[in-house]
């Protein structure tokens, strides 16, 4: 073999060689980017979720951002003597990167470390409210469960076993309600319960600040026989609400951050506190001299009642109506200063302060509290919650109120002696205003005598609008059974 003939075949071998080494090589990783998922990291906090002091709300699972990475392309390796099969090595494209439960350093593929969201009526999930002895109320599935992280995953448990209406609920720890206040509104069509809880009963925590359960969370969960329920549980302040519609709007699901008393007017057995004389003309009417300062007296829980229930009127009394203002505290304190009083206060109702007239005239005379007077069952009528937006300036509120349609008070709260500022600063000298209170802020001249088989109608206007429309028949109390 010639000499020039041996170098072309050396050659030829060496060019070989390199394009075996090149298909055999390893492709070059892709150079990917890996995002912080703890910087993204997404609690999925539920939606509506009340702190501890109502002020945030938190969007319903809120979708983290979608963080894409783009691998570098790789070079194809070409080998030109004696054209080898051209070798082209594909980087695998990364897949986006979302904020998941992993860790840092986890692949983006791997299952996500949180449970899966329950599917609809798998967990007893269906509650029912017939009243205040039988009902349901969401909770999380398991014994000291946070109320806002388990949003998806709460269950329902009722007040006995195997009750009809709520399939495969649980039952509620002995004692864990402490109070239940049933109302129907058959017009609206729907029922309602509010009350205090034990939260001690289910070892929730007394900084938990609560949260919103309705329809959209948990995952299917309804009432029996209705077709919307927002449900709020307050651990910190040992409150509880549950409202079941037939009409999705009669149950205010945006409003959480309020807290309870700013959702669902109630009975949260907190204080009544009723201010007395506060309008000059009603003073009088009554031969009571005007009050050169504030003074007021307490009225039960007990006696509330809602829109549209009756108001009772127990044999030998002889009961008046007084149509007032409330205004509803939404945070608590004492000595509060009447320029910070507004702070304080989380929005407004319609009410009357009913009074067996003869009693509180014995009582006078005899230099007696009223407590008998002012206390009786349906003795407080309210309407629902007015958010504190709605009254611009509480000096200027129209109140009114009708007996079977014949106007007997129309008066403004521009002719209160104290106003609402004013109230707020004398009471919380005395004792401590607590979220849920009532204040009823006097009523104007006018006030009579109701009688069983009348209607009696009252109304709240605020700048010429109607905010609220009150109705309550009178019945004659029931004889004891």
């Amino acid at each position: 073999m010639k000499q020039s003939q041996l170098k072309m075949v050396l050659a030829a071998m060496i060019i070989a060689l390199i394009a075996t080494m090149a298909v055999a090589a390893p492709a070059e990783k892709p150079h990917t980017t890996t995002t912080s998922v703890a910087k993204h990291h997404s609690t999925s906090k539920p939606h509506h979720t009340k702190s501890a002091h109502h002020t945030t709300t938190t969007p319903h699972h809120a979708k983290p951002k979608k963080t894409t990475t783009k691998a570098h392309k790789l070079k194809k390796p070409t080998t030109k003597a004696h054209k080898p099969k051209k070798t082209t090595t594909k980087a695998h494209k990364a897949t986006a990167t979302t904020t998941s439960t992993v860790p840092p350093t986890t692949s983006a593929t791997s299952k996500p470390t949180t449970s899966p969201k329950p599917k609809p009526g798998k967990y007893g999930q269906t509650g029912t409210i017939v009243d205040q002895n039988d009902f349901c109320i969401f909770l999380p599935p398991t014994v000291g469960g946070d109320i806002a992280a388990n949003e998806d995953r709460a269950i329902a448990f009722c007040t006995k076993a195997n009750m009809p209406g709520a399939p495969g609920a649980k039952v509620l720890p002995k004692g864990f309600i402490k109070s239940a206040h049933f109302t129907r509104n058959s017009a609206a069509g729907w029922v309602q319960i509010t009350g205090r809880i034990n939260r001690s009963k289910y070892s929730l925590s007394p900084k938990d600040g609560g949260g919103q359960y309705d329809a959209r969370a948990p995952v299917g969960a309804s009432f029996t026989g209705y077709n919307a329920f927002v449900q709020l549980t307050e651990p910190d302040s040992e409150i509880y609400c549950i409202r079941a519609c037939t009409t999705k709007a009669d149950c205010p699901v945006n409003k959480s951050t309020h807290g309870c008393v700013g959702v669902l007017g109630g009975d949260y057995s907190r204080k009544i506190i009723a201010i007395g004389r506060n309008f000059s003309e009603h003073a009088k009417e009554l031969g009571n001299a005007v009050p050169k300062s504030p003074f007021f007296f307490l009225k039960p829980p007990s006696s509330f009642i809602s829109n549209g229930q009756a108001i009772e009127v127990p044999v030998g009394c002889e009961v008046h109506h007084e149509v007032e203002l409330g205004v509803v505290i939404g945070k608590g304190g004492r000595d509060i200063s009447a320029k910070d009083a507004h702070h304080h206060i989380a929005g407004y109702t319609l009410a009357l302060d009913m009074t067996a007239r003869n009693l509180q005239e014995q009582a006078k005379k005899s230099g007696l509290p009223w407590s008998a007077a002012k206390g009786y069952d349906t003795f407080t009528p309210v309407g629902e919650f007015i958010e504190k937006e709605a009254i611009q300036d509480t000096n200027d509120v129209d109140l009114s109120l009708k007996i079977d349609g014949v106007t007997k008070q129309n008066g403004n709260t521009r002719d209160m002696i104290f106003k609402v500022p004013t109230l707020i600063e004398y009471v919380s000298t005395i004792m401590k205003l607590q979220e849920g209170d009532v204040i009823l802020t006097g009523t104007p001249a006018g006030v009579g005598r109701v009688l069983p088989g009348e209607n009696v109608t009252c109304e709240l206007a605020s700048k010429g609008k109607i905010i609220s429309q009150l109705r309550f028949p009178v019945v004659n109390r029931p004889n004891k059974a």
